[in-house]
């Protein structure tokens, strides 16, 4: 077990990711809360959403069980603003915290410590998972606030649901993003490469949506299997989702811990580690 400085030292490192998550969240859900009963009155947006064309409902998702008002508030706020904004946050986060600490000049701090290096990856990669758990949690709470007061048609069980899907997902996307720091050592490489892999796995999802793929990749691609969980209401335990995503979560972080204990640092700052 890694000491529980370490895992302090990490959140205190990015204290301002959880304020700014949080911010976000609280906003979003005063947003929901307003929005929502003008767009439950509205029989003919319903007619608006069937009319939009392909390429749109791509880029939006498709609304499943849900009815029209729900669905515009959900895809929007599951689909698109809180996976961005998260995504964001944690990408930043996970390469700071290998990358970042070779370039910032805190990594000889690190290596001082009497525990080897793969220890040390891993405590990094608790951190991180223990605050996509809190993230998690706060979005959790700002939606099941507005389901509640507006009297939403969705159960808070099925929100946890959808909550930690996707809160696996960005977790997957932050060990990708430490794995790729603990490779190259570069912050602005490492994001850029880790971005790019993200917006393929998005693309490919939306390709195989649209029916260009002949094949069902969504059943394999983790962001596919992420959407699939808020767009079937009936969906409350998804095995193989989890499964899936955690199996991915547990070979990227002992990847990066492996290339982390293999990393040669012994020309780092002119110091022999």
């Amino acid at each position: 077990m890694p000491p529980l400085s370490l895992l302090f030292r990490t959140w205190r490192r990015h204290w301002v990711t959880l304020v700014v998550w949080t911010g976000f969240c609280l906003l979003v859900g005063i947003y929901n809360l307003v929005l929502y009963p003008y767009l439950v009155s509205l029989p003919e947006y319903s007619r608006y959403l069937s009319g939009l064309p392909q390429w749109l409902r791509f880029l939006e998702g498709q609304p499943g069980q849900l009815d029209t008002a729900t669905a515009l508030l959900f895809l929007s706020t599951f689909g698109f603003s809180s996976p961005f904004i998260w995504l964001l946050l944690i990408l930043r986060v996970g390469v700071n915290e290998t990358a970042g600490e070779e370039e910032q000049g805190s990594l000889i701090f690190l290596l001082t410590h009497p525990i080897q290096r793969r220890t040390l990856y891993l405590a990094k990669v608790l951190a991180i998972g223990v605050m996509v758990f809190l993230m998690g949690f706060v979005l959790w709470a700002s939606t099941a606030v507005m389901i509640v007061i507006d009297k939403v048609p969705i159960g808070l069980d099925w929100l946890g649901v959808v909550v930690l899907n996707l809160g696996l997902f960005v977790f997957w996307c932050g060990t990708v993003a430490m794995l790729v720091g603990a490779l190259t050592g570069k912050q602005d490489f490492s994001t850029l490469l880790t971005a790019l892999f993200i917006l393929v796995v998005w693309a490919v999802e939306g390709i195989t949506r649209l029916g260009i793929l002949p094949i069902s990749a969504h059943w394999v691609n983790p962001w596919g299997l992420v959407l699939i969980s808020f767009t079937e209401k009936n969906t409350t335990a998804p095995w193989w989702t989890w499964s899936v995503i955690a199996g991915l979560c547990l070979l990227t972080s002992a990847s990066g811990a492996i290339a982390w204990h293999r990393r040669n640092f012994s020309s780092y700052r002119g110091n022999n580690f």
